[in-house]
């Protein structure tokens, strides 16, 4: 029991620094949204959800895992599509 609560704790440490990285860096680099373009940005926003919830979805489908992916010395590599892509 000591052991696998040592293995949990250490997951949820990498995927909180994790996700602190990845917020620090999107808010240093997303700009403002002007007024008038609000409306738009809520749209493409919700279409981008949808999407990252389907590969998440993908993802869990096939039983990978981040923290395993990090022990493993990093990103997966090859030709998966950016799960940021809009296709654009």
């Amino acid at each position: 029991m000591g052991q696998d609560l040592a293995v949990l704790e250490r997951d949820l440490d990498v995927l909180s620094h994790a996700f602190d990285v990845f917020l620090q860096v999107w808010l240093a680099h997303t700009p403002p949204i002007d007024a008038g373009m609000k409306p738009t940005a809520e749209q493409s926003a919700r279409g981008r959800y949808a999407r990252f919830l389907d590969h998440l979805a993908a993802e869990a489908m096939k039983g990978e895992s981040f923290i395993r992916q990090v022990a493993e010395g990093g990103a997966r590599r090859g030709g998966d599509r950016d799960p940021g892509d809009d296709g654009a």
